[in-house]
């Protein structure tokens, strides 16, 4: 399947209705990311096909210099040892989710300015199992990013990007390149692309199922449509 027909089959489906799919499906002990990582703000939401990246820790150290020559060895550093923008930005498709499985250095792997360029490129969500910084700025921009924590130190001298497109870990939930991720207030959800009919199927029927049992209330409670979720 294309992204864009993956997202077609699981297009209206909510978090927890693609949760229950998935133990319909047999898969109870599988997706469901460490609730320690969560929204940058409150109402974020996304799905897309996980683009994966992997970084580490630096083993690189900062040399003694003047003050104006740490600009140049930054610059150098970042497209050397990180270069989000020559490995990444250019290799992002309209429906991706970027994941993170962060250095752990406390480094500030994601901010607003890649999460905005990624988000210009389509992506539909950023998560890490590392920190966000520039917090502020993202949720101005209303960017959807899952982080475990806030961070406020850039990349240099801190980590390294090591790798794109290969499995990561969401802090042991395993993501393989073109896995669902799907995200909200509930958490982080990870669909592997095995199980993509049959998780789809049975959190459809989930959904009708709930849309049908919701209609009486809110015929009964006179809700319009601007109170109706479903």
């Amino acid at each position: 399947m294309t992204n864009q027909e993956v997202l077609e089959l699981f297009k209206g489906l909510r978090l927890a209705d693609i949760r229950d799919g998935m133990d319909w499906a047999g898969l109870h002990n599988v997706g469901s990311v460490d609730p320690a990582i969560g929204p940058v703000f409150q109402g974020a939401e996304a799905m897309g096909i996980a683009h994966t990246v992997l970084c580490r820790p630096t083993q690189v150290r900062i040399p003694t210099m003047p003050p104006e020559d740490y600009e140049a060895w930054v610059i150098n550093y970042y497209e050397t040892r990180y270069g989000d923008r020559q490995r990444i930005t250019p290799n992002v498709t309209d429906g991706e989710f970027i994941v993170f499985e962060s250095a752990g250095t406390r480094s500030g792997e994601i901010g607003s300015a890649n999460s905005l360029e990624w988000h210009a490129m389509g992506a539909r969500g950023i998560v890490t199992t590392g920190g966000a910084r520039d917090v502020d700025e993202i949720v101005t921009h209303r960017i959807p990013v899952f982080s475990a924590h806030r961070a406020q130190t850039m990349v240099q001298g801190y980590s390294e990007l090591v790798a794109t497109q290969v499995p990561v870990s969401l802090n042991g939930t395993l993501v393989n390149p073109g896995d669902l991720i799907v995200a909200n207030g509930d958490g982080v959800l990870v669909v592997p692309q095995t199980h993509f009919e049959a998780v789809a199927k049975w959190a459809r029927r989930e959904l009708d199922k709930d849309k049908e049992w919701r209609a009486q209330w809110y015929d009964k409670l006179g809700w319009d449509d601007s109170r109706r979720l479903l």
